[in-house]
């Protein structure tokens, strides 16, 4: 699996609303990670910064309207992960926010949901600035959803 990238997408007609921002929406930049795509060069042109958050954190929202306004650079975990985001991992349960607005269901992306507790765990849980980020992350358009890690 192409990390990120989700084949059911092409297949549901949804017009890839998960990248319109008219609605108030946005892309949220995991603390350090802006820098990081900065430091190593990586085209950062088609991401519109927001603001920072007091935690480290970014609020950005994608310019590339369409496909082929797309420079192919930086592409933020907010959007790998999407349509989901993760909260915390408690024992066996892996909690998330799902965007309401994709239309596939939790058990059409299996794979999105390993890649996403898989990515979770490695770089995220085990970083207590990333765990006090999470904690303080203001969500739109997303319900809580919970999956079984077992």
């Amino acid at each position: 699996m192409d990390c990120g990238k989700i084949s059911l997408c092409a297949e549901k007609n949804c017009k890839f609303i998960c990248c319109n921002f008219d609605s108030g929406n946005y892309i949220l930049l995991f603390p350090g990670e802006l820098d990081k795509a900065i430091n190593s060069n990586i085209s950062i042109s088609h991401l519109q910064i927001l603001e920072e958050d007091s935690f480290g954190g970014h609020k950005a929202v994608c310019n590339a309207k369409q496909k082929h306004n797309c420079d192919n650079g930086y592409k933020p975990l907010d959007c790998k992960f999407y349509p989901l985001f993760p909260i915390e991992i408690i024992g066996d349960n892996f909690f998330l926010h799902k965007g309401i607005k994709c239309p596939l269901k939790i058990s059409e992306i299996a794979n999105q949901n390993s890649f996403v507790y898989n990515e979770t765990e490695n770089i995220i849980i085990k970083n207590e600035k990333f765990s006090k980020w999470l904690k303080n992350v203001k969500f739109v358009g997303y319900e809580k959803v919970k999956i079984n890690i077992t």
